[in-house]
């Protein structure tokens, strides 16, 4: 039996992308056989996007307070 898996860690200070496939045996109690995935370090990724985020919604109180 295969098993396809994503996952999402963070914590305070990281945050953490994966994805992997797991074989398990035929046996009625699941046995991992073996496994194969990557994992990729995204805090960089995820802070720019806050920053980004934090632009936007600046530039956006700006155009108010221009048109109000």
């Amino acid at each position: 039996m295969k098993m396809n898996v994503v996952f999402l860690t963070q914590t305070e200070n990281s945050t953490v992308f994966g994805c992997g496939l797991y074989l398990f045996s035929k046996q009625t109690v699941l046995v991992a056989l073996s496994r194969v995935g990557a994992c990729t370090n995204i805090t960089a990724r995820k802070q720019t996007e806050l920053e980004i985020r934090q632009l936007n919604e600046q530039v956006e109180e700006r155009v108010q307070q221009r048109t109000a």
